[in-house]
């Protein structure tokens, strides 16, 4: 027969009330527990007993916050008036985390079995056990120091309680697990992944609020235990493996519109020749012409001809004056593009005519230069992000990892490595010659190996290994005309792989870089 026992209690949490107070770091509400017993009993013809016996404990602390962003300038009147302090007045910052949370998980699996005795002889059979005792631990955290900067760390633990072989009915087996568990459990695997972006203020300054910028530094550290009795015939340990990346990323963009808008005469035909009309024909341009003659003679009730030569029967305007400058009345007759007669009631000797048309604008000079800087400025907008990889991989290391990788007690591997600096590299901006990181990074290795991070195993055949990609993309939206649209794009990409094995060959200490290859 087959017989099941369980209870559970998942996700126990006192809930927020309503009205409840802004949430804190320190309230019971932020816990969730949860807590799981199965046992499961089996019995058949060929099986006396197989009882299985699962445990598995959680507590979940989950802290999520909206902080106040403080601004110690905000209200300085002296800073509202000025633009170009605007980034002193801006200037802000976070006291308290955003996401704070903590997973632990502790899941226990004990079985023990035995078979019966059906061979007919008097056999005695010893019951067989199998047990898993696994905790795993996560952690997340997120800051915002400020509106501008930002970080976020995850980190992920996996590890195993080792048991005492056989039934747990003795207060040394007992005590065994005890001091296992205030051990934490023995590591098998460690990550963790932190974040760090900044965005350039640079909308804040007037002279290159045309621009936008934003940085970002990634860095990931792993470390992956090797199985217990990992020894070569010398019981010499082989030992871990540590890995770590960095990603280094810029994004810039720049906003060409905004930049010629802060030439007058550039933003004035920019309005002009910026808007989108779809299908509606744009409508036609018109300038002003005059013609004008003087020292004319006029009789009464005798219409007198003109040639203007304005090209356009569109007049606005027909104006005669005396010799005074007195503006005298008379009657116009339009005959032709270049031609109209003029028609006075009285007398007029020493008069000036004045005449005003419309005309459609052509390609003057005027138009032209419009026509030119508006060319001069297809180019809209321009963005580049420029990204790059890195990555080492370190076998046969040998100390463990206590809190976010690190072991105290050989201090290894260092901040420097669990935060992505490749060894042999600078930190952040690579100013070395390929010897030089040749050179760096092979004494690195072997002030390791003095400092005894390394197994001193001939069996260790495994590479060190770096790795570096990088990428860089730029483009640019082109606007020949309104309307024309072009996204011109371009990417550069370059890899580069080192590996080498680097070990004792004789056990004796005397480690080698061995097969390097890039």
């Amino acid at each position: 027969y087959t017989k099941r026992k369980s209870l559970n209690f998942t996700n126990v949490q006192k809930s927020r009330g309503k009205g409840s107070k802004k949430p804190h770091i320190y309230d019971i509400e932020n816990i969730a527990l949860t807590y799981a017993y199965t046992k499961d009993s089996h019995e058949d013809i060929e099986t006396e007993y197989d009882d299985v016996y699962t445990h598995r404990g959680v507590l979940n602390y989950n802290f999520s916050n909206k902080p106040k962003n403080f601004k110690p300038f905000g209200k300085a009147k002296v800073l509202r008036k000025n633009k170009y302090l605007r980034i002193v007045k801006d200037f802000n910052f976070y006291l308290m985390p955003s996401r704070l949370s903590f997973r632990t998980d502790l899941n226990r699996s004990f079985s023990e079995a035995k078979p019966r005795n059906t061979s007919g002889y008097d056999l005695i059979i010893e019951p067989v056990f199998a047990k898993t005792f696994l905790w795993n631990r996560d952690y997340n955290l997120k800051y915002d120091l400020s509106k501008a900067l930002k970080f976020d760390f995850k980190a992920t633990n996996r590890a195993i309680v080792d048991e005492p072989p056989g039934r747990i009915d003795t207060d040394e087996k007992k005590d065994s697990i005890k001091t296992n568990l205030y051990n934490f459990g023995r590591n098998t695997n460690y990550r963790h992944a932190a974040n760090a972006s900044f965005t350039v203020p640079l909308s804040k300054i007037p002279l290159t609020n045309w621009l936008s910028a934003t940085t970002r530094y990634g860095a990931t550290f792993d470390w992956i235990g090797s199985p217990l009795g990992f020894q070569d015939a010398n019981d010499v340990y082989i030992g871990h493996t540590i890995k770590n990346s960095n990603t280094k990323s810029i994004n810039g963009q720049a906003n060409m519109v905004t930049l010629y808008n802060k030439v007058k005469y550039l933003k004035k035909i920019n309005r002009k020749y910026g808007k989108r009309r779809g299908n509606k024909p744009r409508a036609p341009e018109y300038k002003i012409v005059q013609w004008e003659k003087d020292n004319l003679t006029f009789k009464a009730r005798k219409p007198k001809k003109f040639f203007h030569n304005l090209e356009t029967k569109d007049i606005t305007s027909v104006e005669v004056f005396d010799s005074k400058g007195k503006k005298i009345q008379g009657k116009i007759f339009i005959e032709s593009k270049n031609k109209i007669t003029y028609e006075l009631k009285n007398d007029l000797k020493n008069a000036r005519i004045v005449i005003q048309a419309r005309k459609k604008r052509g390609l003057d000079g005027a138009k032209l230069l419009e026509l030119t800087a508006r060319t001069a400025m297809s180019v809209r907008k321009v963005s580049i992000t420029y990204t790059e990889n890195n990555g080492s991989t370190l076998p046969g290391y040998l100390p463990t990892t206590k809190v976010i990788g690190q072991s105290f007690d050989a201090q290894a591997p260092g901040y420097d490595f669990l935060f992505g600096w490749q060894p042999g590299h600078s930190f952040l901006i690579n100013n070395k010659t390929d010897e030089e990181i040749k050179r760096d990074r092979e004494a690195w290795l072997d002030s390791r190996a003095d400092l005894d991070w390394i197994t001193s195993s001939p069996s260790q055949f495994n590479s060190f290994m770096q790795s570096k990609t990088r990428n860089l993309n730029i483009k640019a939206t082109v606007e020949l005309l309104p309307g024309l649209r072009l996204d011109i794009s371009g990417t550069r990409n370059h890899t580069n792989n080192y590996r080498e094995v680097f070990r004792d060959t004789s056990g004796d200490g005397q480690y080698v870089h061995l097969s390097p290859t890039e």
